[in-house]
Formats: C-alpha cells, structure tokens, sequence
C-alpha cells in the first residue's frame, strides 16, 4: 500500500542521510568495535553471509513451497527484487 511505501522510504532516507554524514571517527569507532567485539564481528558476518545467500534462499523457499494459494510463484519473470539484499525478503514477507 501506499501508507507502507512511504514509512518504508522515509527511513531508508534516514537511515541513508545518518550514513552519508557520518564522521571519519564514527568509522573508526565502528571498525574498532567489530574487531574487538566478538559479537559486532558476528553480526556483520552474518548479514554478509545472508546478502550473499538471499537470493538462492527465497527462489528455493518459493519454488518448493506446496501451498496452492499462495500469490508468489518463482518464474523468469520473477521480478528482481528478490535478489536486493533485505529488501526482497521484506517484498517476499509482505508477499506471503
């Protein structure tokens, strides 16, 4: 729905905007945090990994799902979406 497009833009903005001025020591802080704190290190691990896999994940998840009713069906016209880190497992999410 429309009301959904706009929250989900508005913080993308301002999760993009905190991003693009953020100061030089602020990533140092944050590299500093991951190499020391082991649970940084495993979070940041693991949204690589799940970037990485998405794709593959979602087109097995749909293609061997036996539920008749549902609206999603993985084809080649299959729109890209799903293969946008995070964004197509939300799209999927919503989809179901």
């Amino acid at each position: 729905s429309i009301g959904t497009g706009v929250i989900v833009s508005l913080i993308f903005g301002y999760a993009s905007f905190q991003i693009a001025t953020s100061s030089i020591d602020q990533w140092n802080e944050f590299g500093t945090l991951v190499a020391t704190d082991r649970t940084y290190l495993a979070f940041c691990i693991d949204l690589v990994l799940f970037a990485i896999f998405q794709n593959f994940l979602i087109h097995q998840v749909i293609t061997q799902s036996g539920d008749q009713s549902s609206s999603l069906e993985y084809t080649d016209s299959t729109p890209n979406i799903y293969s946008v880190p995070f964004v197509g497992l939300v799209v999927y999410l919503f989809k179901k």
